[in-house]
């Protein structure tokens, strides 16, 4: 009524038709709400210019339900009929589970992805976009058949895993208390890059994954720098400062880098470090590892600098050594290592230096481990080796800087040819069964600073030419049985702090205003020990050692 009473006001001369709900027991034409069978009156009059209605002819008509009602009694029939729909579907596929693989096996409920009637009432967070990469134990998600077989396949066919017996490479694998068990789990369930099985990244993540496994990675030092998706990028620079990045680097997705200094392993080293093809840098240097050197280090063609030192490793050098052609710095040195030096690594022509001291090594030292003329410095003291040195020592690099040979069981003369290198700063031959005379040509070994003879079973006299040896700090030739006197050319050494001469059968005299005695009030010379208790007159002397000193 109000809205023909508007309409009327608008237009004054309009023609409207009144609708209502009429009660059919009510003659009064009062309006009824709600949703109920009803009468329709309907009126037709003339509206006049005030709004009201002129009384015109009124036809009652028994009809269906005004229009709006119907429409709306429809939507919640329809709606009701969908509800219903979608309750039917839901409980069918909770039922019947339609996803199956390919061997008939259903995967389980955390496998299959869920679909929601119902909105979600917020976002899904997005993903972070650091993941850790550390390994678990535990798969975070149902094993899927198809990856799983996928991933054995690779290993198998990669050789990775021994593929005679599929069979039991399979139950090997599965096994999750083996390192190899552990780093399978993850690499198919855990690993949140999820590697396609064809990538040609998997096995080296796998190899990764191993060597954590392997070596107690759960108590790593520095275990945020083993970055396990290698994603961290090295400049593309020389190997040499590659060991100033991190634990672990790749260039262009290949790991060419993995640096474990004083990173807490505690294990051994997986056979499969062979599958890292690209590595140029590998440093196990300061842990608690334990085990062989593996035979697959061979394998490791690229590799420049490779560093076992300080360690608990035992067993042989591995003659494989020797296929690492492009090698610049080996070092094994405190460990447990047994048996003789593979005479393959005189194959290593472009290796500068050699670090194999304070193990347990033996027999005598291959004249082919001193052929390459890259050879800068080796070292071999501490260890239980024999024979005499072989005057191949010679065919080192000229700018040879360090010759390390004490505490050993050599026997022989000193070769002559050491006289070459005048750049070596250092000279240890001590405590090892040489005999024979001091090479007259050590004087010509200009650059040394130390140069030590001490408790072999040298005899004959201290060569004059030892005097040119002008930068050397430390001549020491206690220990031995060499004659006769001091020479005085040892006066020309301006720089030399110690000179020990005792525990030999020198004789003659040392004059306080003679050359050698200059050294102690001219210049630096601080220890100046001989036998002048009973052998040698000396007047500068510091200390005059006696039978009963233990020195």
């Amino acid at each position: 009524e109000l809205s023909s009473q508007y309409s009327a006001k608008s237009d004054p001369t309009a023609t409207t038709t009144l609708a209502y709900a009429h009660h059919p027991a009510s003659d009064n034409g009062q309006c009824m709400g709600g949703f109920g069978e009803t009468v329709a009156t309907t009126t037709t009059g003339t509206v006049v210019g005030d709004g009201t209605v002129n009384s015109g002819p009124v036809v009652d008509v028994i009809s269906v339900v005004i229009e709006k009602k119907w429409y709306q009694k429809r939507y919640i029939q329809c709606c009701i009929l969908v509800g219903v729909v979608a309750v039917v579907l839901t409980v069918v596929l909770i039922i019947v589970n339609p996803f199956e693989t390919n061997d008939g096996a259903g995967l389980s409920p955390s496998a299959v992805p869920t679909v929601s009637l119902v909105p979600s009432p917020s976002p899904t967070p997005a993903p972070s976009s650091n993941p850790t990469g550390t390994p678990t134990n535990v798969p975070s998600t149902s094993p899927t058949s198809m990856r799983y077989a996928a991933v054995l396949n690779r290993l198998l066919k990669e050789g990775v895993v021994d593929g005679t017996d599929s069979e039991s490479a399979k139950l090997e694998l599965l096994d999750t208390t083996t390192p190899l068990g552990q780093a399978f789990h993850w690499i198919v369930f855990d690993d949140l890059f999820q590697v396609d099985p064809e990538d040609e990244h998997l096995v080296q993540r796998f190899v990764l994954a191993l060597i954590y496994f392997s070596n107690g990675g759960e108590n790593w030092n520095y275990i945020s720098e083993f970055r396990m998706e290698w994603a961290f990028e090295i400049p593309n620079t020389s190997v040499d400062e590659m060991h100033r990045v991190g634990a672990f680097g790749c260039i262009n997705g290949t790991v060419t880098l993995l640096d474990f200094f004083e990173v807490n392993l505690v294990g051994t080293i997986p056979p499969e470090i062979g599958y890292l093809r690209g590595l140029r840098f590998l440093g196990f240097w300061y842990n608690a590892l334990t085990g062989l050197i593996p035979s697959s280090i061979g394998l490791l063609k690229d590799l420049e600098h490779l560093y076992f030192d300080y360690n608990i490793l035992s067993g042989t050098l591995p003659s494989e050594l020797g296929q690492l052609s492009k090698i610049d710095l080996f070092d094994a040195e405190n460990n447990f290592l047994t048996g003789s030096i593979p005479s393959e690594l005189g194959l290593l022509q472009s290796v500068r230096a050699i670090w194999l001291d304070h193990n347990a090594l033996s027999g005598s030292i291959p004249s082919s481990i001193f052929g390459g003329e890259s050879l800068l410095r080796i070292e071999l003291q501490y260890n239980s080796f024999t024979g005499s040195v072989p005057s191949e020592i010679g065919l080192m690099s000229t700018t040879t800087e360090s010759i390390q040979l004490q505490h050993n069981y050599f026997t022989g003369l000193i070769p002559s040819e050491l006289g070459k290198f005048s750049t070596a700063y250092e000279l240890w031959l001590s405590y090892n069964s040489f005999t024979g005379q001091i090479p007259s040509e050590i004087g010509m070994m200009k650059s040394s600073l130390i140069t030590d003879f001490r408790y072999n079973q040298l005899s004959g006299t201290i060569p004059s030419e030892l005097g040119l040896l002008e930068y050397n700090l430390f001549l020491m030739l206690n220990g031995n049985n060499l004659t006769g006197m001091l020479p005085s050319e040892l006066g020309l050494m301006k720089n030399m702090t110690h000179l020990l001469a005792h525990r030999n059968d020198l004789t003659g005299t040392v004059p306080f205003n003679g050359p050698v005695c200059s050294l102690l009030y001219d210049h630096l010379l601080t220890h100046f020990w001989t036998d002048c208790v009973s052998e040698v007159l000396c007047d500068c002397c510091t200390l005059c050692v006696y039978d009963e000193m233990q020195l």
